[in-house]
């Protein structure tokens, strides 16, 4: 049993469970990788059906027989991950709701997308009129089932959107009190007792929304990708002109940090904050001081170079800070990622130049806008 049928089947106890009920029958009870038995209410009796006998099977059963049972003789019926294999599932519910007490609940919980797992074959998935469906199949059949609430839940860590319907017998008026369980659950597609319409509704299953997203995020790193290989040859062309027009020597003996932006590192003088900039806008006051393969980003300022600590929502010169921030200078891992950009690394996040000009330790991937170029690697030797 997955993750998500597991969680929703305790959550289910803790909501509905009465203190009058005293009987629990679970079709589909064979124990892989888990049992709702482990929720069982202390002093109920607890009956586990299923096709094959071993772990938490009370009763071995014949595929499409008649339940063992009496007429209204269980409060409670579960069947987890067990109508996907149900050749003839609408039957298997008119025998669960035969034996179930007015009053009595009924949960179903089947997939409603998922691998194609034969136990011992796989045939439907469920969408979110399923539980309609089944009450108006019961219903034909003469039986007083009431749907109580029904949904379709996210997936957690496994790859299974469950379809999750409960369904009350007898008068419908005991089970409009009730603590519904979609409450509690990410999920979309609700239906509620008393209630025609559909809450969260969405046309799309979670497998689309994340094929959209994942198909999204490829195309928006391809593009980034295109553009920042397109600046960053621009970048590398402008300093390349700039050395010729210094004859070769480098501008300033402290080497600079230039973004995938085209901008450049800098501190304002104002706030003190490290940011980025125009190349011919912004002062030249922050420069990376580096030995091996580590480094620090310095301010000079009135002749002195002040540290820079770089944090998750902002960068600033140490002297500058907030109260409350901590006052440790920023060292970077220096990693080279293409010629002579690089990505600076430090309690593992990127150092990331933002779209807004802000300079942030928050990135936990090394993408376009985590890479920086060091000028001493073109204006002067490539030392890095």
């Amino acid at each position: 049993m997955h993750d998500t049928a597991l969680a929703i089947g305790e959550i289910f106890f803790a909501q509905y469970w009465r203190g009058s009920y005293s009987v629990v029958v679970e079709l589909g009870s064979y124990d892989v990788n888990g049992s709702l038995r482990r929720f069982q209410p202390e002093g109920c009796r607890w009956v586990g059906l299923d096709i094959e006998c071993g772990p938490a099977v009370d009763v071995c059963i014949k595929p499409g027989a008649p339940l063992p049972l009496k007429r209204e003789s269980v409060d409670v019926v579960l069947a987890s991950s067990v109508f996907e294999h149900d050749e003839a599932f609408w039957q298997t519910f008119e025998e669960l709701c035969r034996i179930t007490r007015a009053g009595g609940l009924i949960y179903i919980n089947a997939p409603s997308n998922g691998w194609y797992h034969r136990y011992p074959q796989d045939c439907w998935r469920f969408y979110p009129d399923s539980a309609r469906a089944l009450e108006k199949w019961a219903r034909s059949k003469g039986m007083e089932i009431t749907l109580i609430e029904s949904f379709v839940a996210d997936r957690s860590g496994d790859v299974w959107n469950d379809f999750v319907a409960i369904f009350g017998k007898g008068n419908a008026n005991h089970f409009n009190a009730v603590d519904y369980i979609y409450a509690r659950v990410p999920c979309r597609n609700v239906t509620r007792i008393g209630d025609a319409s559909v809450l969260h509704h969405t046309e799309a299953t979670q497998d689309m929304d994340l094929l959209r997203d994942r198909a999204s995020s490829i195309r928006d790193l391809r593009e980034a990708e295109g553009m920042d290989l397109a600046e960053r040859d621009l970048l590398e062309a402008e300093l390349r002109r700039l050395r010729r027009s210094n004859n070769g020597a480098p501008a300033n003996s402290r080497p600079r940090l230039f973004t995938t932006h085209g901008t450049v590192l800098y501190v304002d003088p104002t706030s003190g904050e490290l940011r980025h900039g125009g190349i011919d806008q912004s002062p030249r006051n922050a420069f990376f001081l580096s030995a091996d393969s580590t480094g620090r980003i310095v301010h000079e300022t009135a002749g002195d170079l002040r540290q820079t600590i770089c944090l998750p929502h902002r960068s600033h010169a140490i002297g500058r800070a907030e109260g409350g921030e901590p006052q440790e200078p920023t060292f970077f891992e220096i990693t080279r990622v293409r010629r002579n950009w690089f990505a600076l690394k430090a309690t593992g996040r990127f150092l990331c130049a933002e779209p807004d000009g802000r300079v942030t330790l928050s990135r936990e991937l090394c993408q376009a806008w985590e890479r920086f170029l060091i000028t001493d690697a073109i204006l002067g030797t490539d030392s890095a």
